[in-house]
């Protein structure tokens, strides 16, 4: 069951738009509409399979066939793939043409290697890969189920990976770390422009889904990471622009009367930035030591702010991941101070009373805090 959905439609009950009997025909047709995750993972391992077969039969006897054979076999494929999907979309046989446009979006990767390799041409890989989901995006829009909004994503971020790998090989610009932040932020941003793509609405909650664990994973694993070793930059340009790339979500979610969402964004991407200000070369506030501790201490105030986000969005699970995500950070903390005692029965004995303790608290506290936010689940 959709808990999200079954959450709006409680609150929806109890403001009186809907009744009962129209819940439950809501929740009927949702069940009988959506497409099942696993129906679309074996249908994608399928694609898979089959790009793989064919990759493997050529590479076999690869180098004894002429090039033109190999360009003329390629054309005849995607145009055999172009055909049968328009077939598809004219009958209406929605699985078989999302497997049809996942392998005419693979194989155009592979045409695309294959002329490089035929005429032997030297590129960035970062070329290839741009050029690639450039001419096969508009394709992609043409899906109506998840997977694909999925698959597409995920080249995206790799995609933006290859482009700051490009950045650092032409030495354009030596630090292209700083912009990971940068990639939650476009991500968030295109999945409001996909509010506007009525074709298929599974890209606006796919795209911010993985929006909102690309910021996770970078906040958690950069952000906490450059408070323990920090960079010292000449200039501050760089993290200011990403700043102020953020303020725009905020200004978008207060719209959206959800400011408490904007203002997570905002917070997490400078925490990770905060620290280049702290450690830059003209100046250095706090010696390394102590940046560690302060680093640890925003982590876990902004871990509270989830889990108040959490009590007033009424989703346990958000409450209960960042009070665990508390509880470690503590104990990460105790690490970095008391790290000596490590090597001790002593260390690993507090170690286990602090664990313990925790999650006394946290087991005796949460059902209290619930009740009083007026959740009675």
């Amino acid at each position: 069951m959709n808990m999200h959905l079954d959450r709006k439609l409680k609150k929806w009950i109890e403001l009186g738009i809907i009744d009962n009997c129209a819940k439950d025909k809501i929740l009927a047709l949702e069940n009988d509409t959506k497409t099942s995750y696993i129906l679309n993972a074996i249908m994608a391992l399928g694609g898979v399979s089959i790009i793989v077969g064919i990759i493997s039969l050529i590479a076999a006897n690869w180098y004894k066939i002429p090039g033109y054979i190999k360009l003329t076999c390629n054309y005849l494929w995607l145009l055999a793939l172009a055909v049968s999907i328009l077939y598809a979309h004219t009958k209406r046989l929605n699985l078989i043409r999302e497997l049809l446009i996942f392998l005419f979006w693979g194989s155009i990767l592979g045409s695309i290697a294959l002329i490089g390799q035929v005429y032997h041409l030297q590129s960035h890989i970062f070329n290839a890969t741009f050029f690639w989901l450039a001419t096969t995006t508009p394709i992609i829009l043409l899906s109506k189920e998840r997977i694909l909004p999925h698959l597409w994503t995920i080249a995206l971020i790799v995609l933006f990976a290859l482009f700051l790998s490009y950045l650092y090989d032409e030495k354009i610009f030596n630090d292209p770390y700083l912009f990971i932040n940068l990639l939650p932020l476009l991500l968030f941003y295109l999945s409001e422009a996909f509010a506007f793509y009525r074709y298929n609405l599974h890209f606006k909650p796919v795209i911010k889904n993985i929006a909102w664990v690309v910021l996770c994973v970078t906040v958690a694993i950069w952000g906490a990471t450059r408070w323990v070793y920090v960079n010292h930059p000449d200039h501050l340009w760089i993290p200011i622009c990403i700043i102020a790339f953020s303020i725009p979500a905020l200004v978008l979610y207060y719209k959206q009367n959800n400011p408490l969402t904007g203002s997570l964004i905002v917070l997490g991407v400078m925490y990770s930035e905060i620290p280049t200000f702290i450690a830059n070369k003209s100046y250095v506030l706090l010696p390394q030591h102590e940046l560690k501790i302060l680093g640890g201490i925003l982590y876990i105030a902004l871990a509270a702010f989830v889990a108040f986000i959490g009590i007033k969005v009424k989703y346990k699970r958000i409450f209960d991941g960042a009070c665990l995500i508390i509880a470690l950070r503590i104990i990460i903390i105790y690490f970095e101070v008391f790290g000596t005692l490590l090597k001790t029965g002593a260390g690993l004995i507090l170690s286990g009373i602090i664990v313990l303790g925790l999650a006394f608290v946290w087991h005796k506290k949460r059902n209290l805090i619930w009740k009083l936010s007026g959740d009675q689940q």
